[in-house]
Order: structure tokens, then sequence, then C-alpha cells
């Protein structure tokens, strides 16, 4: 940012990044009446109180921090905190009579397992006697877990000369600096003596920098004085990236007279393409909305989101969504201590997250998946950390399943936070790909019939109240939970969903949406795969098209320790006496496969005469062929009832039932629910048993796998659709 005299020269970000804005460009004209922007502007909000009195749903995790800056996460898993201190005790007086005093007060704060701890010796710090400062703006690690930070200056780089009033001291301004493990520190890199050399954009000599990326080779520096983008090697060569040049706004507003307006960059982040994103301050006369974030590459730049007002810092998440963080959200004239955080996701749409933030200044995202946000960031002693918890999650059991199957959703919203209160957790259903299984809401949800912009309407006009009278009363589109989170408490809730055809091949995405104030605060989601359908049609019968997959015996009430796998024949004789077994293999059929109907056939070679009333009921205990009798389902392992009859032996409820009397035909027996389980869970086939229930003595004979024609062998038939 360019500037004409030290008078103003300014050292906090405030006085730095705004007061040095509102100076016109070399050669350019100033309005005729500038604001004056000072730390009391502020003042009021605060009340001279000794710590923050803004209230925050969020989870506080660093405190008592001096004009806190930029942030990042070391390798350690600790949150690095940059500080520009409080200046010092030497001071120099301007003609004016401004002030200004410096010392090293700066330095970096690292917060792991909950400790607040401080790196030291202190780094240089400037500051008015306000306490507003320059020291510390940003702290970076390199791949090999170095960390490295650059100390601001804001100013022409000949007034670090050490014949100046600043004295040797000068040359800690405006510095690439490397911190030791002892945690001691040195010059590394000199970016503004690079910028007072070649000072890219050609205008007033200044640099300012603040933003920092470090890679394997060196380092991407954001210069706020210079409005430029530097690189800079581990050899100490330096070249430029970007300029980013003024552009023409209108000032007064409605006047019709336009002003330059610097770009001011604060924040560069990479993005999961390898391109640098810039988020700018925008010099004088920081209107709402002129802020971008550009996308920098080789070959150039361009604006990737637009929109915002006075960026101060950004951040990436693994999912390529873009956290952006504005210090003042109506504009760094209009008074308000307020800042925003963004997210933009890749398809450039764009979500306010929060809008109530205490004058944030700088912004990191954790390997635990949260926002950190550097708050009071230019009030001394009262800068803080608050974590912003994206907690949410979602999951779908099973994670995969066929149309007509049924799957548990359950969505948990974590609240690490402070307490939050009037919370609305909603999850959306998309009734054309699942449906609500009635009465299945648990965990104090609900369904609901409204559409989820409906529902947040009217929970801000009605709340909890208005949003339970709209229950479902029709189709369930949404499942909500309602109420207040105190700090550490998880909501578990979730709902039952049938698989429509729709979803066949598409899958369902559950999307869990969670809002405070009718603002969201967090999302998650979890997609459920359903596999795309195609028509099948089996016939499975022993000796045909090479199938060999069919077991049946039969158990004789009147030879009880018989076993009859290898006969020709089998039969089911009423009252209770004789039953038959029957299994076919179904490996064959996809276990995810859809069964729209399944049948077993058996054909009647001989009938006592009286029709016999038979039931087919699916075994639970394995049995073989072999070794099947009436006491025992195979040798040494006996049925809990003789004939099979026991609860553990055979399912409780018949498949299917008939009467037949005749013989030289077909009885076949619906076994489509069976069929089902058995091609999703092959242990679980067992085969049916086939008895005779009637009360007259009545006798059927059937041909068995090993009868001599197969076309007339016990066959089943499945017609199902599967990918």
């Amino acid at each position: 940012m360019k500037k004409h005299t030290y008078r103003a020269f300014t050292f906090s970000l405030i006085l730095t990044l705004l007061l040095v804005a509102l100076a016109p460009v070399a050669g350019a004209s100033a309005p005729a009446t500038q604001p004056v922007i000072k730390p009391s502007v502020w003042g009021h909000y605060l009340g001279g109180a000794a710590a923050p009195l803004h209230p925050t749903s969020f989870q506080v995790v660093a405190e008592g921090l001096n004009n806190p800056r930029g942030m990042t996460f070391g390798p350690d898993g600790g949150l690095y905190i940059a500080e520009a201190g409080v200046g010092g005790s030497t001071c120099f007086t301007f003609p004016d009579g401004s002030q200004v005093c410096w010392g090293y007060t700066s330095q970096v704060t690292r917060v792991l397992n909950g400790q607040q701890t401080v790196l030291g010796p202190a780094l240089i710090s400037l500051s008015t006697p306000d306490g507003e400062a320059v020291g510390v703006q940003d702290v970076a690690f390199d791949p090999g877990g170095h960390l490295f930070g650059v100390v601001g200056l804001g100013a022409d780089p000949a007034l670090r000369d050490p014949l100046g009033f600043l004295g040797a001291d000068g040359m800690n301004f405006g510095q690439l600096v490397a911190f030791h493990e002892d945690g001691g520190w040195q010059n590394f890199i000199d970016i503004a003596g690079y910028e007072g050399v070649a000072n890219p954009d050609g205008g007033v000599l200044d640099s300012n920098p603040y933003a920092l990326f470090a890679y394997g080779d060196g380092f991407v520096v954001a210069d706020a004085g210079g409005n430029d983008l530097l690189h800079a090697w581990m050899t100490g060569t330096i070249s430029t990236m970007a300029v980013f040049p003024d552009v023409m706004v209108e000032f007064p507003p409605g006047s019709g007279s336009m002003i330059p307006m610097q770009a001011v960059p604060t924040s560069v982040s990479q993005g999961p393409d390898g391109a640098y994103y810039v988020g700018e301050l925008t010099g004088f006369p920081f209107p709402v909305g002129g802020a971008n974030v550009y996308r920098v590459t080789d070959s150039g730049f361009d604006t990737y989101a637009s929109g915002f007002t006075n960026i101060l810092d950004t951040a990436f998440d693994p999912e390529g969504n873009l956290y952006v963080v504005e210090m003042a959200h109506e504009g760094l004239l209009s008074g308000s201590p307020f800042g925003a955080l963004y997210r933009v996701a890749p398809d450039g749409s764009k979500t306010m997250i929060t809008g109530d933030l205490f004058l944030p200044t700088g912004l990191a995202y954790g390997p635990d998946g949260a926002l950190y946000v550097a708050e009071y960031g230019v009030v001394p002693g009262m800068g803080r950390v608050v974590r912003i918890g994206i907690t949410d999650s979602v999951t779908v059991e099973p994670d995969t399943a066929i149309v007509g199957e049924t799957v548990t959703v359950h969505a948990h919203a974590m609240n690490d936070g402070g307490a939050a209160m009037g919370v609305m957790h909603i999850v959306p259903i998309d009734h054309n790909l699942v449906s609500y299984v009635d009465g299945s809401a648990f965990g104090g949800a609900f369904p609901i019939s409204i559409p989820l912009g409906e529902a947040l309407r009217l929970f801000q006009a009605g709340g909890e109240k208005a949003l339970r009278a709209a229950s479902a009363t029709s189709t369930v589109v949404a499942v909500a939970w309602i109420g207040d989170q105190a700090a550490g408490e998880e909501v578990h809730f979730g709902f039952q969903a049938k698989v429509e055809l729709g979803a066949a091949g598409a899958g369902v995405t559950f999307m869990l949406h969670s809002y405070q104030m009718n603002t969201e605060i967090a999302s998650a989601s979890s997609v459920l795969s359903v596999p795309a359908l195609h028509d099948y049609q089996e016939v499975l019968q022993d000796g045909v098209n090479g199938y060999s997959g069919t077991s049946d015996t039969f158990l004789d009430a009147w030879m009880p320790m018989m076993p009859y796998g290898a006969d020709a024949n089998f039969y089911v004789r009423q009252p209770g006496v004789k039953s038959a077994l029957v299994q076919f293999d179904l490996a064959g059929i996809s276990s995810v496969a859809y069964v729209s109907q399944a049948q077993i056939g058996v054909w009647v070679t001989y009938s006592s005469g009286n029709p016999v009333d038979m039931s087919a009921y699916g075994v639970l205990k394995p049995w073989s062929e072999a070794g099947a009798t009436w006491m025992e389902a195979d040798a040494g392992m006996a049925w809990e009832t003789p004939g099979a009859m026991g609860p553990s032996d055979r399912s409780s409820t018949a498949a299917d039932r008939t009467s037949v009397g005749g013989s030289g035909r077909w009885v076949w027996f619906d076994v489509t629910d069976l069929a089902q389980m058995w091609v999703m869970d092959p242990t679980s086939n067992h085969g049916i048993v086939v008895m005779g229930d009637g009360s007259t003595n009545a006798e059927l004979e059937f041909t068995s796998s090993d009868y001599i024609v197969t076309f007339v062998r016990p066959q089943m038939k499945v017609i199902y659709q599967a990918p």
C-alpha cells in the first residue's frame, strides 16, 4: 500500500492497513475530506473492560493475546498464533506530536492439548499509544516441519536505516524470519529490501509483508504494502509473482467521481489445484462487497470469488471449500466491529457460516475439521482464538442397499463450543429416492412435510412449536431435531428409510444441516450406494444348464432315524407324519439383487386320494441331505423338536400354504421373501420344510433331485433385478 510521508506511517492492523490505505497513490488527487479512523472507533463496544465482553457460542481455545494475526497448525497438532505485540519502551515523537514506541513484545503462541505457551524470545513490535501494533503478521510450516514467519513494516523500506529513528532495530521489520527448535529466531529473507529495490508496481515505496505460505523450495508472501505477491526461494532469491493493480471506484457514493482503490493483499492460501488464492482488504474507500479472492498461477491471475468486504484471511479444507474471513462485514468505515466467515464451495456457491465475529484477523483450518478464528485482533490483551466446530456427521447403515431395502440414517451434531440456543438440525428426504418409514424417527426427532426453506421460515417465525405443528400429515420430506445444546453436548437422532426404484444406479445423498438463528453453522453428508438394476430370470433344476445345487430329503415319524437323502422320491403325509426338506444353492445370484418373485416347485407322482394341506416354512437350522432324519438335522445334531418343528428349527410363520389332491402336476410355493434373505445372506439359506397340516390321513409323493427324469426334478424360479 503506497503512502507519502512518515506522518502517515502507522503500525497496527487498523493503522497500517486502514489509515495508510486512506492516503492517495502517487499522482492522485486526495478527496477534499478524508475520514479519520482511530482505534477508539471500537472502544465503545468494550467499555474499558479488561476482557472480551462480546458473548460467543464458539469454544475459546486461546485468550489474552496481543494483536493476534495469522495462524497455522504444526506437525505436532498444535495451533501456532502470530501476535503482533504491543510495541515497547523506546519511543519516537513526530513533529505533529504523534508517537510510536517499539520493543520486543511480538511473539508466537502455541496451543497444544489445551495448554497455551509462548515460543521465545520475542520479536520486534512497534505500536501506537493505543496499543495496536505491527509485528509478526503470519506463520507457516514448511513440509519439513520448520516454522517461519513474516514481520510487517507498513512503510518505505528506507525507514529501517540504522541511522534513522529506529536505529539498528529497524532491520528486524519487513523480514521473513526462521524459528529454531529452541524458540529462537533469525532474519532469513529480507522481503522489504526486495520491495525497496524492485518496487514491482512502480509507485511510492512501501512494504508490509502480511501473509505467508511455505512449501518445499521456498515461500509465497503477500505484501500488503507493495500490493503484490512474491516468491522467495530458500536461497534468498525473490521474484514477483503478481502485482494487483488499483481499480477505480466511485466516491463519494452517487457523486460520479472516481478515485483509485488499492488491492492490499492480506492472505495467501494454496488451493487443491496448486494455484495460490489471495484475499484483499482493499484500500479506501473500502466499498462493501468490493473485496475479491484472486487465483494466481504462473500465467497470471483472475478473480476466483467476489462480493466480500475487507478480507483478512483465507483457508482451504481437504474437500476444496475455501473459507474467507472478513474483518468488517459492513465495511471498515461503518464503525461496526463485527466480521464474517464464509465458505465458498468448489462450484462457486457462497455461504455465510457466521456474521458474529468480533474484529477477526486470522483463520486456520484444523486437522479436526474445525475452523479456528482469531478475534479481537486489534485490541491488546483481549485477543482470542475461537473454535467453530464443523462437527456434523451422517452415517447410513448399511452404506450400500438395494431397492426395497430399509436403511437407518444416523445424524450426529456435536457442539464443541459454548451453549447454543435455538438450534435446528434437519435432514431432508427426497421421496423420489427414499421413503420415510412411519414411526421410525428416534433421538427426539420428528418428521415434517414442508421443504427445508419453508421449515426455516416457520422456525424463525414461530419456533419449535410452529414447526412441530407441521408434523407429517402427508409425504414426509424431512426429519428435524430442535432444541438447545449445551457445551460439549452431542445430539444423535435419525430415522429409517426405504430405498425406492428412483435411487437405483444414482444412489442417495443424505445431508444434515444445522442452523442457529437461521444461519447455517454446520453441515455434513453421506452417500448411500444403490446399484443400478437389470432384469434377470433364473430357473434352477439339477441337471439343467449345469446346475447341481439342489438338496432334498424327507423326514418320517414312522422311521425316525432313517435318512432318505439318496432316494428318488420324497413324501409329505398328514397329519404331521412325513415332511419334505428342499434347498437350492443361490450362490449364482448377486447378494445385492432385488428379488421380485421366487417360487419352489415340486412334481407330484402319486396321491393317496384325499387332498393334502401343506405349509412351507423357512428352515433356520443347517441340515444335510445325507444325514437328516426325523430326529436329527445331521448326524449327531438333533432338531430342537423332532420333525424340525421347534422354534429354532423353522420359522414360526409359513411362507406359503396350499392344498393339493391328485398327481401328475406341479405344486408351487411362493418363497419371495425367503429368497431375498437368502441372496443377501447366503448363510441363512437352509431351504424350506414342507409339512402336512390337515387332520385326515393323506399322502403325496414327489420326485427328488435324484429322479431319473430331469425335467420333473424340483426346480426354483427366481425373477430379480441386480447390477
